[in-house]
């Protein structure tokens, strides 16, 4: 078992996510009738599964502004 991105209890993590949209779904995106958005899974340790919900805003790189 690889234990990367272990966190003691009471640390903190940020994460930065990058998406690669096709062309199939940019046009939707940029007439905004869809949206952004999935659910990550944190599988702990001890077995405990954490869910976060993730919803983003689509836009070039250019306008996005970096964390």
């Amino acid at each position: 078992m690889s234990l990367q991105g272990f966190l003691l209890p009471g640390e903190e993590k940020a994460l930065q996510l990058t998406i690669f949209v096709s062309h199939t779904i940019a046009a939707p995106l940029n007439m905004r009738m869809e949206t952004l958005y999935t659910l990550l899974i944190v599988h702990t340790l001890f077995g405990q599964d954490l869910f976060v919900s993730l919803v983003g805003e689509y836009g070039t790189a250019h306008s996005i502004p970096s964390m």
